[in-house]
This record gives C-alpha cells, structure tokens and sequence, in this order.
C-alpha cells in the first residue's frame, strides 16, 4: 500500500467497476503495471500486484504525513495512526513455528508493508519485520499453548508466574461438539499470554515488566489467523469476540485475562476448519454454528485457564504471590537503598574532594600555632592572648564544617583520600585541644580584668556561629522544599489529566458503536480503580514520610540504620559461612598435618647418627620444631578433639610468646614486657582456647608499633584494676574503625591482614565467659597506641 499527495492529472483516474474507487492505468483497463509516477517521479515496482492510487483520500489515510496534519489535528491524527496500525500490523502470523506447525499454517511467498511517501522522502510505517513473535510470547509470566483436536478438547502446557508446570494440560469442552460434517469446527492451534497487570505482583523484571507494558499498547491483542493470514477485526481493541471485556465486567479477577494485555491468536485453516469461513474481505468470521462451537471452545479455554491457573480463584496464585510481593517490597526497598548509598556516596565524595585542601590548610596553621606553644611564644597580653584564642575558635569552627560525613562501607578508588584526611583531621582535634587547655591555662595564670567579658564575647561568638549554621540549614531546606511544591504541584496536575487522556477515546468508541454503553462504564470504573491505586502509591507513602517529619521522627537515622543493620546482618551471614568453611578445612587439613609430622619426626630420630650430628640436621630439627609450634595456633579452629581445662598463668603466657616470636620482636626492634602483676595472674580455661588470643594480639601490636614513628617501639602486657592489658604505643585505632575492630574479615593492614584474628579472639574467650574490648577512656590506657582489655571469668590476681 503506498499512500501519496495526489499529483496525477484527474484525466487518468476513472472509477473502477467492480471495486468502486478510483484506480489510475495507462492503458485504462482498471489496472495499474509497471510503474506509478508520484511527484514527478517513476517508481518502477514488481511485475505483479495491484496499484490503487486513491484521490481526495480520508483524513485517515492523509493523517498518515505529518506535512499534512494540521496543529490542531495532531491528538486526531495520532489516533488515525493508531487505528492504522492496529488494523495492519501482524498482518501475517507472527507466532507460527515452521517447526511445529503443517506449512498450511504458514502464509509462504506472502510480504507486505505500508510506506508513506512526500515527494522523494519515504517513511515506513508497517512492515512484516517480527517485533513480538514467539519467542516473546513464551517469554511472558503466563502462557497457554496448545492444540484443540476436533472433539474440542485442549492439550497444552501452562506457564505460570514464569514457570513452566509440569505434565500435559487437558481442557475439556463444557457440552458435546458437534462431528457432522456441515457444522464441526476441526483441529486448531492456540497460543496466548499475558503478564501482572500490577508490578508487585510481577514475577519478571522491573525492566522487562516495563518493556512488554510498552509493546502492549502496539502489539496486544487475542486474534485469529486463516492460513496465515490475519482474519479482521479480531484482536483490535474495540472488537471483543471472544468476549473477553464482558467476562473482565464480571469478575475481573477471576476471568483474568484482558484485551490490552494479552498476546496471542488462534490459528485455523480452510483444510481443517472448512466452516469456519471467512467474510468478504476477511472481515470476520460468518455466523454460523460452527463458529459459535468454535467460539464457545475458545471461551472455555480462556475461563479454565484463568480459574485453575492465574486468576484471584487460582490455587498457584494463592500459593505464589505472597512471596513475590515480599520479593518485590523487598527489591523497592533495595533500589530505595540503593539511591540512598548512591547520594551519600556522592555528598561523601564531593565534600572529601572539596575539604581535604582546606583540612591540610588547617593543620598547617594548628601546627604553627602548637610550635609556638611549644617554645612557650604564646601572648602574655590580654589582648593579644584573647585574640590568639578568637582565632582558635574560629579554627575549632571551620573544623566542624569540614566534615565529609560517613564514609561508604566500601571506598573504593577513596580509600587513600580518606585515609589522608582522617589522619590530618585525628591531628587537628589532638592539637585544638592540646592548645585550647594550654590557652585556658594561661588565661588564669594571668588573671584577666574582666572574666564576664570573655565569657560574653564566647557566648556572642558561639551564638554567631550557630546562628550561620542555621541559616545555612534553612537555606537549603526553603530550597529542597520550594522545589518539592512544584514537583509535587507538577505530580498533581499531570494525574489528574490521566484519567480524561486515557478515557476520552472511549467515548468516541461509543458513538460510533465500537463498544456498548454497558463495556464503556465498566472499562471506565475499572480504570479509575486502576488509577486511584496508582495515586495510593504515590501519595500515601509520601505523606506518611512528611507526618513522620512532623513528628520530628529522624527519618534519616532510621533509614541509614535499617540499612547498616542490613548490610551487617548480609555481611556476618557471609563471614559465618566462610569461617565455617575454614573451620571444616582446618578439621580435615589438621588430621592430615599431624598424621605427616610424626612420620617426620619419627624419620628425623631414625636417621643414623653422623647425620644428627651434621649441622644442616640440627637446622632441620630446629625448623621442624618451629613448624610445629605454629601448627599449636590452629587447634581453636578444629571442630572436634577433646579439651581439657588447666590452670594458665601469666608467666606460661609470657614464656609462650617469646618461644612463638622467637627472634622476630628483636629483629623489629619491639620491646617485649610484663609487668609482675600479669606474670602473677591466672585463670582456669583451655590452653588451645587462650594461647591463641595473646598470640593474636601480639602479633598484631608488633606489626602497627612497625610503622610507628617513635624511636622505642614497645608492647606491655599488664594488670590494671582486675583486667588484663595488652597495650602497644604504635598509631592505635581510629575512632571510625571501632565498631567494625572485631567483626570478621575487618582489616586496615596493608600486607599480610586477613581481618580473622580479633574476630576469633573474642569468639574464643566468649566460649568460656570472658570479654575482650578495645579501650577508649584514657583512664584504661597504658601506652599510646592500642590497648586491649580482657576480662576473665574467674581469673587469680596476686
């Protein structure tokens, strides 16, 4: 079908006889060949085939060239192209299978297209390219698909909720069908499917749930097919033959299936189905008795279908959809969270990139002012010193601006960033206060004139600070909350617009006999339920958030502990499954260890004794005991074997990890020592359950005193009021690492750090009652770097 601008001279048109519209030929016999001149150019075309070139064409067909549209006509014209295509496209059967299906089936050597042509620019507008065929109807969540034979029973699979159920599904007619030969329908073929109408209930893709919502409007339809070819006017949406929309005003649940959503066809052919004719023009079925059979067959399978498989009455329904809505609920909140994580992620980007060169600038001038301290140049005037402290405040104040807030759980490509500004601001706060207690100092040594002014001009000043703060704030909030009223005024105005944009074809439908006035209220009260509970969505969540706000609830703590806590609870099930892991390993590789040191060992002492005496033998042995001191520090991790319990004291302890470490603290250069008060102590517990922790946590001390700038590098274990110390004065752990020190697989070491260690120190003292934590108040602190308390249950202090 080619639609053109007429140009031809009106001496070439004449009315055709039989078909009543204007054809144009060269030779005047009704009957165009060869070519056809449009705009002053031959287009040459096939042989064979039939061109009508129609004057003074309908707004219909003219609708179809944007040139000649007028801008009035345009919502008109969208619908004229919409009728068009509906009408035209799938011309041929886009779900038949060469594989499956008799080649009667199969509309051979058949093309077609609708191209629309304005002077030498074309524009196609239908063409036989498959853009939902077979493979997209099977890839729904519901599909039926089949053969009917000519006793009219069905035989099929079922996909439900994208499953495919298993065995061969039967329906069987509800009355006899008719066998005689004027009036029985014969054997067909049936393929349909459809998808949730609501996306929680979906058990596809967000993504592909939205792409079939979108062929649906061009594709969707329940037709019929003659040998092939599409039997009009079935599958258009305003044609309801198989009575699918009336059933829907009924019950819509239970009968399920709906026009707009549903893809699919009946395939008949002449050989098969000889009663089943077709009109004139293929415009529809004729009414007859096997249609009506056949109808009613089809009918049947549609409400089967729906009641035993999809619809509310459905058993799998009942069973399934309750955990694909958890599923769904739960994948909302996961991209809510993850729009979360997203914008935190990125504040928390933008202000380390924005404050990490103010943060330095500061530590600069903090470090100028500690050196002054520190060579006592610090004012002896007032004035000067209470000018020296304004401009401390005011350091003290840019400083609390300079936070980056959270960091993400992983940094990523940040992770050195970070790290740099988190050492600068940890010796930024050390020196604000360091030098705040020194200025405050002085100021009573000197004994000011008027201690009410200061405390006054303190007070001006911390108001002004809070003051621009809360300016600030409120800027911002007037912004975000200017901003919401207009999308939200904009969210309004655009839904209230929807139901009439979505209606208002309905009545057209309805004047012109397309649909009955009983369908037209029942689609209109379907879809402003629809409609109503897509606003419920969209507005009862958003105002219960803004009640909330009302009530002062701190949405964002709430929001960013349930996602911490979710992410810690995925994170320790993960570490669990891995430890287990590596416990089983440990049992399995333990066995095996052992059983291949005592054959060592026994080959050691059988070697003859000019060996032993050899120095590389006496090397040997000394290795082979080493190795197995170290396998001594895996027996916690072994599942099975008995465990005696014994008195361990602190000297055992001590002497224990000099012969672990043996030379490599003094090759460190780290200063192992005890205190008499720890050598003294003891408590009652497992050996392999104890030994384990301090090894830990030496090695641990030892590694970060490593990297510690100070000259003495040394670790202290020691007794301080009923508790065991085990401290180091290395770099210690920084604030934001606290909660995290003990959780598996946590680490800050550069090389050599699995993140497994402190994880089992307190795995293996809680077993026996006992509790290790890290020490913050300085009042539990020995040294300056780490310090590790442990209390034991029932332990013996002398």
């Amino acid at each position: 079908i080619f639609i053109g601008v007429k140009t031809i001279p009106e001496r070439h048109y004449h009315r055709h006889p039989s078909l009543g519209i204007f054809c144009w030929s060269p030779e005047k016999d009704g009957y165009a060949r060869g070519n056809v001149k449009l705009s002053g150019k031959i287009l040459t075309f096939s042989d064979k085939g039939t061109i009508l070139v129609i004057g003074n064409i309908s707004f219909d067909l003219l609708a179809q060239m944007d040139s000649h549209v007028a801008s009035d006509e345009k919502d008109a014209a969208l619908q004229a192209r919409n009728r068009l295509f509906a009408t035209l496209s799938n011309f041929t059967d886009p779900f038949v299978d060469p594989e499956r299906h008799h080649a009667d089936y199969i509309a051979e050597d058949f093309h077609y297209s609708v191209t629309t042509w304005e002077g030498a620019l074309s524009r196609p507008i239908i063409s036989e390219d498959r853009t939902f065929d077979l493979s997209n109807l099977e890839g729904l969540e519901h599909v039926v698909s089949g053969i009917v034979d000519g006793s009219g029973i069905f035989k099929g699979q079922v996909k439900a909720f994208g499953t495919w159920l298993d065995g061969e599904i039967t329906v069987v007619p509800k009355t006899g069908v008719p066998t005689r030969k004027n009036s029985k329908v014969g054997q067909f073929y049936i393929e349909f499917g459809t998808y949730e109408r609501k996306l929680a209930n979906t058990s596809l893709s967000k993504e592909l749930y939205t792409k079939i919502g979108e062929q649906a409007e061009l594709y969707a339809g329940f037709m019929v097919y003659r040998n092939g070819l599409r039997v009009m006017p079935y599958g258009r949406e305003d044609n309801d033959f198989f009575e699918i929309e009336k059933r829907r005003t009924q019950h819509a649940g239970r009968e399920f299936w709906a026009n707009r959503r549903t893809f699919g066809r009946v395939a008949i052919t002449r050989e098969n189905n000889p009663n089943l004719k077709d009109k004139a023009g293929r415009e529809g079925i004729i009414d007859n008795k096997a249609s009506k059979v056949f109808r009613d067959i089809v009918e049947n399978i549609l409400m089967n279908t729906a009641r035993r498989f999809f619809g509310t009455d459905a058993d799998i329904r009942k069973q399934v959809l309750p955990e694909i809505q958890k599923d769904r609920k739960r994948e909302k909140a996961k991209e809510a969270q993850k729009k979360i994580k997203a914008r935190k992620r990125k504040d928390f980007r933008k202000n380390l990139k924005s404050f990490s060169e103010e943060v330095s600038k500061l530590l600069d001038q903090l470090e100028t002012y500690g050196e002054k301290a520190r060579a006592d140049q610090l004012p002896d005037d007032e004035t000067e010193l209470l000018k020296f402290r304004d401009s401390l405040m005011e350091a003290t104040n840019l400083f609390r601006e300079l936070n980056v807030g959270s960091p993400p759980a992983k940094l990523g490509t940040l992770e050195a960033a970070y790290n740099d500004y988190r050492y600068k601001s940890s010796q930024i706060k050390n020196l604000l206060s360091q030098l705040n207690d020194t200025v405050v100092k002085k100021i009573e040594i000197i004994k000011p004139k008027s201690p009410g002014d200061i405390a006054y001009s303190e007070l001006n000043g911390n108001a002004a600070f809070l003051h621009s703060r809360l300016r600030k704030w409120s800027g911002e909030a007037k912004e975000i909350l200017s901003s919401e009223m207009r999308r939200l005024s904009e969210l309004v105005e655009n839904r209230n617009k929807t139901y009439h944009a979505e209606m208002l074809p309905l009545l057209e439908d309805l004047e012109y006999d397309r649909i009955t006035l009983t369908d037209a209220l029942a689609k209109l009260d379907r879809e402003k339920i629809r409609q109503d509970n897509e606003n419920i969505a969209l507005f009862e969540p958003y105002i219960s958030t803004l009640k909330s706000l009302q009530e002062s609830i701190d949405i964002e703590t709430l929001v960013s502990f349930t996602m911490q806590e979710s992410d810690d609870v995925r994170q320790e099930l993960d570490r669990l499954n891995s430890l287990a892991q590596l416990g089983i390993t440990v049992e399995i590789i333990g066995h095996e260890i052992e059983g291949l040191e005592m054959r060592i060992t026994r080959g050691l002492k059988a070697m003859p004794a000019e060996i032993q005496n050899l120095s590389e033998f006496n090397a040997i042995e000394t290795a082979h005991g080493m190795l197995i001191d170290r396998l001594r520090f895996l027996s916690p991790l072994k599942l099975s074997g008995e465990k005696l319990k014994t008195w361990i004291t602190g000297e055992k302890i001590v002497s224990y990890i000099r012969d672990f470490f043996g030379e490599k603290l003094e090759r460190g250069g780290v200063k192992f020592e005890a205190s008499q008060e720890f050598r003294q102590f003891s408590a009652y517990e497992q050996v392999a359950r104890i030994y384990p922790v301090f090894i830990n946590l030496i090695n641990n001390a030892q590694y970060w005193v490593g990297l510690s700038k100070d000259t003495e590098k040394k670790i202290l274990l020691d007794v301080l009021g009923g508790k065991i110390i085990i401290s180091d004065n290395g770099p210690g752990v920084e604030d934001d690492d606290l909660k995290h020190l003990f959780s598996l697989f946590f680490t800050r070491k550069v090389r050599g750090g699995r993140g497994v260690g402190l994880y089992l120190c307190r795995a293996n003292l809680a077993a026996g009652g006992h509790k290790i934590y890290y020490a913050i108040e300085n009042s539990q602190r020995i040294l300056t770097g780490a310090n590790f308390i442990i209390e034991f249950k029932g332990a013996k202090y002398v």
